[in-house]
């Protein structure tokens, strides 16, 4: 009884964020149900809020189901209006106008509530962008315009504390800003940049107050002066830059107090957020991105991962987050959009060292032990990931995340090319899961054609059509990519054709999924060759589901077997397959992207190009962007050009 007494006096002595933060903890080690309650028995407050709203964020992102999705926005959308409340332009002009009821709040609670008002903006932001349609980007563009605006403003006012009253004065406990290591970095690589400029923000453009000021009584009160701790002198005096608005005539103000650890704490807050806005916007398609730059903003990945790196050594209760943060862009984003090409040892690498130093916190988490599974299938050790992945599945408490475990098993068994098991995988994942039924139904359907059983090809057509017509999601841009690889299937009235009794029809069908969630690089050698084998058929041999589909596959296995003047042979191949039937077929265009961009790749990797390859490479990529539109994943595509292109600039 004691014992709980004074765990219950503990935990009421814990500051809000503290307490938020070992509410994450909770949920992060399997214990979802404690974790609520402990958000449930605290008194609310604009921390306990932040911190469920993430857990419903995160679950809305693992399970990429609409009804999370759903619950996850709304509880953004009353945060955001909260936050904007609390810190509004409006509430300000009004407190000083007419006066307010309410205690005035520190600067420490007001920079809070910024930064969580720009968290909410930036979660919504990717939410609506998941289905990448381009209605999804427009809205999420809107929304990481408004969040930009609160991140920019607030990073320049804790990076100016941070900096004035803790760097200054060389304090060797806290380590350094993310901005000040990008402008040091910015002399010895003319590539690096940085995107933020310290300059007061136009007002015309900004509608958060910038802090609030107490009077010389209330700030009197304060029970220790920031210049009073480890010896530090008086700071200089504050730029009118993190200042609010201007008081009254006749009422003296002075500036708020606030504490070193505090300041520390904000920065690795405000970091986290910033961050992953960072990434997010980096990621963008570069249709976009023109967009989105004229509005005045832009993404830098090296700050985004700065950011991160620094948010995860902090305090603050997103320090867990932050390490998720960058085990996501390590182990799923940079694979998926292939950002460095193939060659992923850097990210391995550090994956690896991330999930090694949460070891001692995390070593049962169902989520960490899902990113070593990630990393274990990076290096194309497929059983050591499957047994990292069935361990987070048993370990979980979380449907979400079983599910999310039962499909990175299910690709393991596709990658080792197991149709057998891996359809059964997918069979269940359809039943169970909320997400794209239709897309389990199709990976069930070419993984049953692959094994050699053809009787049930023709009723998945009918039922894939049937789930993408009910889907509430049928404009995203995986729901096309399904309905298109569905005219694939056999149809009843359409009576037996040899190709659809052939396996290997299947089997490309099978490869074009692996090369196009970048999964071949995973597969090992024997899984390679075998693959190759496959598609070297002559093609008059069978009938392909796409023109040109088998070069395009053997030409992406014999790069991964660093066989490149084959690669390169079998892309221009390809290329000159799919120019004979291009005016015919428009729906397969991604094929002829595809094989551009890959081609362009392979002629920079050879040391030997000179010129006149840089220039063969660059006009394929010109000739990729400029006439291939709307194909699948065109978006992904364009991702990768672009960051080709402004590299060869």
């Amino acid at each position: 009884m004691c014992t709980a007494s004074a765990r219950e006096q503990t935990m009421d002595e814990l500051q809000d964020w503290e307490y938020v933060k070992r509410g994450i903890t909770l949920w992060l080690n399997n214990m979802p149900k404690a974790a609520e309650d402990s958000f449930k028995d605290r008194p609310s407050s604009v921390h306990i809020v932040a911190g469920h709203t993430f857990i419903s964020f995160m679950n809305a992102v693992i399970s990429w189901e609409t009804e999370k999705m759903n619950e996850a926005q709304t509880r953004l959308r009353e945060l955001e209006k909260q936050c904007a409340g609390d810190v509004g332009w409006l509430k300000s002009v009004r407190s000083k106008l007419f006066g307010s009821s309410e205690p005035r709040k520190s600067l420490t609670e007001t920079l809070e509530e910024q930064i969580i008002l720009a968290d909410s903006q930036l979660c919504l932001a990717i939410l609506v962008s998941l289905g990448q349609d381009i209605g999804g980007f427009v809205k999420g563009g809107w929304l990481l315009r408004k969040a930009w605006k609160v991140y920019q403003h607030t990073y320049q006012q804790i990076y100016q504390l941070y900096s004035e009253q803790l760097q200054s004065d060389g304090d060797a406990s806290f380590p350094q800003a993310p901005l000040r290591l990008q402008q040091q970095s910015k002399d010895g690589d003319a590539g690096m940049r940085v995107s933020l400029d310290l300059g007061t923000p136009c007002s015309a453009d900004w509608t958060v107050p910038n802090s609030t000021l107490q009077s010389p009584d209330d700030s009197s009160k304060c029970a220790r002066r920031v210049n009073g701790l480890n010896g530090m002198q008086p700071p200089p005096k504050a730029s009118p830059n993190w200042r609010s608005f201007n008081t009254p005539a006749g009422e003296s103000h002075a500036p708020d107090e606030i504490l070193p650890e505090d300041i520390h704490r904000l920065m690795g807050a405000i970091s986290f957020g910033y961050g992953v806005f960072q990434l997010s916007i980096s990621l963008l398609p570069p249709s976009l991105l023109k967009l989105i730059s004229f509005l005045g903003f832009e993404g830098d990945r090296a700050m985004g991962i700065a950011c991160l790196s620094f948010s995860r050594q902090s305090t603050d209760m997103r320090a867990p987050l932050a390490t998720l943060a960058l085990l996501w862009y390590y182990t799923i984003v940079t694979p998926f959009f292939a950002l460095d090409g193939s060659n992923l040892s850097m990210e391995i690498s550090a994956a690896q060292e991330l999930i090694d130093e949460a070891n001692e916190q995390f070593a049962k988490s169902s989520l960490f032990l899902f990113f070593r599974g990630r990393v274990e299938r990076l290096k194309s050790h497929i059983q050591d990931a499957i047994r990292a992945y069935e361990l987070a599945y048993r370990s979980s408490a979380q449907r979400e995340i079983k599910l999310l475990c039962l499909h990175e098993i299910g690709w393991c068994r596709l990658i080792q090319l197991d149709y057998g098991t891996a359809m059964r995988n997918f069979k269940e994942l359809k039943l169970c899961s909320q997400f794209s039924k239709s897309f389990y139904s199709y990976l069930t359907a070419i993984c049953e054609g692959s094994f050699g059983q053809f009787s049930n090809l023709v009723k998945w057509r009918a039922e894939i059509l049937e789930l993408i017509n009910r889907s509430p999601q049928k404009d995203s841009q995986i729901e096309r990519y399904i309905f298109r690889r569905c005219l694939k299937l056999p149809r009843a009235e359409s009576g037996e054709q040899p190709k659809y009794s052939s396996s290997l029809y299947w089997k490309y069908l099978v490869f074009e999924m692996l090369f196009l969630w970048n999964a071949l690089s995973s597969c090992n050698e024997e899984q390679l060759a075998s693959m190759v084998a496959d598609c070297s058929h002559p093609t008059d041999a069978f009938s392909e589901p796409m023109v040109g589909i088998s070069r395009l596959i053997l030409g992406a296995c014999l790069s991964c077997l660093a066989r490149y003047e084959e690669a390169i042979g079998a892309f221009r191949e390809c290329i000159f397959m799919r120019e004979t039937i291009e005016h015919q077929e428009q729906q397969d265009m991604h094929i002829s992207a595809f094989a551009y961009y890959e081609l362009a790749v392979l002629l920079l990797r050879q040391d030997t190009a000179g010129e006149d390859g840089r220039a063969e490479a660059r006009r394929l990529l010109l000739h990729a962007q400029q006439h291939f539109k709307n194909y699948d994943f065109d978006n992904r595509v364009s991702v990768r050009i672009h960051t080709v292109l402004k590299r060869l600039d």
